[in-house]
């Protein structure tokens, strides 16, 4: 069996499951990986090794390699213990960890940090657009610490999904929520659902394209194909009339009507396309 493990700063690990122990899910475990023993919380447990990495460190390596991680046992009060005092200490070393970025006059921006279980390691997550050379940084706090650091480079997108938070339509941001991975997004979309192109209305909490904009935009594209586009003309209830907008959901039409200088909403099955008429009514059209 493997055990699939949030670790603190949103880290992922896959480990096996010895026969010797016993775990359960959203139970808090202790996990043996290749250079450390780590402290997280198991989220499930599977029969086979699921391949990709949940997690916006997944350029880390043997994150997924159950060959190196193991679960160790299940977490005990003092283990938990234990971990809260390391997310403390942790947390006093970030006025440290900034004044060196400062002074090395790093592009970066710190947005975790955390030691190991056994505080073998102490874990750096940080934001840059850039690549940083980070060496100089790693040397110094490590001699000042006095024990391993690692650095950890993640997207403007992660981050969000570390830190959390509303996203503009109420609710937890998806991406904190129950999202797993970032699939690609574009402002297309946002076109064929006929969304505002404004930034301000396309971007989330993270200053990229919002997540959601490709959640229904298939469904968008398979109904859209169903309805006339904007620009056509339809033969109307009030006349012939030009479609200035739609609703693709509802199947309504938004139409404008040059003789009586008026907009009017229809459903599509109220209107018929009217194809003869359309260069007549293109030249005299005023809109």
């Amino acid at each position: 069996m493997i055990a699939i493990v949030k670790i603190e700063d949103g880290l992922i690990v896959h480990a096996d499951i010895p026969e010797n122990v016993q775990v359960h899910l959203d139970e808090d475990c202790i996990v043996q990986r290749e250079k450390c023993l780590d402290f997280g919380s198991v989220i499930r447990i599977v029969e086979e090794a699921e391949v990709k990495c949940e997690c916006p460190h997944a350029n880390e390596n043997n994150n997924t390699n159950v060959a190196l991680n193991k679960v160790v046992r299940s977490a005990t009060l003092k283990d938990k213990s234990i971990a809260h005092e390391n997310t403390i200490k942790a947390r006093m070393n970030l006025e440290k960890c900034e004044k060196k970025v400062k002074d090395l006059k790093l592009d970066i921006r710190i947005v975790g940090l955390r030691y190991s279980f056994d505080c073998n390691t102490f874990f750096i997550t940080f934001v840059s657009e850039n690549r940083v050379d980070f060496r100089t940084m790693i040397r110094d706090l490590s001699e000042e610490l006095n024990t391993h650091v690692h650095m950890i480079q993640i997207g403007v997108r992660d981050e969000a999904t570390l830190i959390g938070g509303l996203a503009p339509c109420g609710q937890v941001m998806c991406c904190r929520r129950w999202m797993k991975q970032f699939d690609a997004v574009n402002v297309r979309m946002a076109k064929t659902q006929g969304l505002s192109l404004k930034l301000g209305a396309i971007t989330g909490m993270c200053d990229r394209l919002k997540c959601c904009l490709r959640f229904e935009n298939q469904q968008y594209k398979e109904l859209g194909a169903d309805l006339p586009r904007v620009g056509m003309f339809v033969e109307t209830p009030s006349g012939i009339a030009r479609i200035v907008e739609r609703d693709v959901m509802g199947g309504n039409l938004k139409v404008y009507n040059r003789k009586t200088k008026g907009t009017f909403t229809y459903h599509v099955s109220d209107v018929r396309i009217a194809p003869n008429i359309r260069k007549a009514m293109e030249k005299g059209d005023e809109t």
